[in-house]
């Protein structure tokens, strides 16, 4: 639920701020303020209309009316408060302990006052994700090498989900873990513990086949030594095969003109 109070008095302000703080909300407050800033050197912002945040992490920050970075920030608190100063400013500080940093905004007016709890359980992906990657190679088998048929994607087994399973030339099951970035000696792990699964499940070895960007120097040894393959995925590929499917690039419309 999304708090929204318009021009306050400094009083109200007050406990809706002590409030968010304690729920860790997020708390967003709009206003004529100075800043100081006590740490690593000392700076004084004077007075000013700005937007002030305060995540639900501790972390603050304070915005100027222009530009995309914050004129001043905590990116780490160990301890927010606020209190009502004897001139009657409405004050808000920000430590932190280690390195030992104080950020204190006290406003003489605020004209707006937002709080709540946010929910963000959206992934963050630069370029393509993992399943994006795991469909490109769906379409394009060849890529896992010569004669190798792909059967399914995001298969069940007992120790969790294989995400592509394949069969080659031979017949033989083909185990397919799929990493958007640099696999590391985890992924080879995780992809061995696949394949340990299928043979167990099906009677025979099944091939293990890792596909990332990059890999680590251990996580190459590591796939040498379990007698795992693995595979260089090119982001361009992806890329370009992606925005044929009109997944990605739709953007590039606010270009022309």
């Amino acid at each position: 639920m999304i708090k929204a109070i318009k021009e306050p008095d400094l009083e109200s302000a007050l406990r809706e701020v002590i409030d968010a703080v304690r729920s860790k909300e997020v708390l967003l407050l709009i206003g004529e303020c100075e800043v100081e800033y006590e740490g690593r050197g000392y700076t004084r912002l004077s007075a000013g209309e700005r937007v002030v945040i305060v995540k639900s992490d501790g972390s603050l920050m304070v915005h100027r009316p222009t530009g995309f970075q914050p004129v001043n920030y905590q990116p780490r608190t160990d301890l927010v408060e606020a209190w009502i100063e004897p001139d009657g400013r409405l004050s808000l500080v920000a430590v932190r302990d280690k390195p030992r940093e104080v950020l204190k905004v006290a406003f003489t007016k605020v004209s707006v006052l937002v709080r709540g709890r946010l929910a963000d359980r959206g992934g963050f992906s630069t370029y393509f994700d993992e399943a994006e990657v795991r469909d490109y190679l769906f379409e394009n088998p060849g890529i896992l090498g010569e004669g190798i048929e792909v059967l399914a994607r995001e298969v069940r087994t007992s120790m969790g989900v294989v995400d592509i399973l394949a069969r080659d030339a031979e017949g033989r099951y083909v185990v397919v873990e799929v990493k958007r970035g640099t696999a590391t000696k985890d992924a080879v792990y995780q992809l061995y513990k696949y394949v340990v699964s299928l043979e167990n499940e099906k009677g025979s070895r099944p091939r293990g086949i890792l596909v990332a960007q990059s890999f680590t120097p251990a996580a190459i040894e590591l796939l040498s030594r379990l007698g795992l393959e693995w595979r260089y995925i090119d982001a361009k590929k992806v890329l370009e095969y992606l925005k044929r499917r009109g997944r990605i690039g739709g953007l590039s419309k606010y270009l022309s003109g």
